[in-house]
């Protein structure tokens, strides 16, 4: 009870056990995470940011952006221990602002990932997108979470006919993947396709007004950085 790891719905047994995987410790703020692969039968241990040589790899066994007491009464009920990560170790006006953070992160990732939502106003849709990216900027996460805000937000002008911010936001997708250039991971060829021409992902095609509507051609070739980021995130278009 206290080493399986979940398999997730879907499957034939509920959870198991693993020689390796079962055996990596807790964090509340880990810097990896477990999942179930059913194409091949294999428990998947995924970074969550750069790992450095002789650091612990470590997943959060609570998923869960809860409070720090009921952290740790989670913890202590169903796995025996008091945590001593470094959030929890953390003194309370600092681990509260960590805990706050941690919730609207997760807020904001739920909503992105319901895509009815984000029609219903898709400013305020890709405002949010920002706001997460620059949250888990701050908590130093990077890779599969980064690249995947870019990827919601590439969804979402795209469903409304932005092909020039489509096209930027899936380049900065693939490059925050860190995918090799050589990689064959349905993911990153996916990218490059939607790289290559924006209108193959489905979203261009469900039929909503494109009220965004831009071509490729019209991406900023001038603009420093900033003002680049303010017209990506469409900022420039607020009164």
């Amino acid at each position: 009870m206290t080493n399986a790891l979940p398999l997730g719905v879907g499957v034939r047994h509920v959870a198991g056990i693993f020689p390796i995987c079962s055996r990596i410790n807790h964090s509340c703020i880990p810097n990896a995470h477990h999942s179930w692969n059913n194409a091949i039968g294999c428990e998947m241990i995924e970074t969550l940011k750069d790992i450095s040589q002789g650091e612990e790899i470590t997943i959060n066994y609570t998923i869960t952006a809860a409070p720090y007491a009921e952290r740790q009464a989670i913890l202590q009920t169903q796995f025996g221990f008091s945590c001593d990560c470094q959030l929890c170790l953390m003194p309370e006006a600092e681990r509260r602002a960590t805990e706050e953070r941690h919730a609207e992160i997760m807020k904001l990732d739920n909503f992105l990932g319901n895509f009815r939502e984000l029609m219903k106003d898709p400013p305020g849709a890709l405002e949010n997108a920002y706001t997460l990216l620059k949250l888990l900027e701050i908590d130093g996460k990077d890779g599969d979470r980064i690249s995947r805000v870019y990827y919601d937000a590439f969804q979402l002008v795209l469903a409304y006919g932005d092909l020039a911010r489509a096209k930027t936001f899936a380049e900065k997708a693939y490059e925050a993947g860190q995918f090799d250039s050589n990689s064959d991971d349905p993911l990153a060829q996916r990218l490059k396709s939607y790289i290559n021409d924006p209108k193959q992902h489905s979203a261009y095609g469900l039929g909503l007004p494109k009220i965004w509507k831009t071509t490729v051609g019209m991406i900023p070739k001038n603009l420093y950085s900033e003002a680049f980021e303010m017209w990506l995130w469409r900022q420039d278009q607020k009164n």
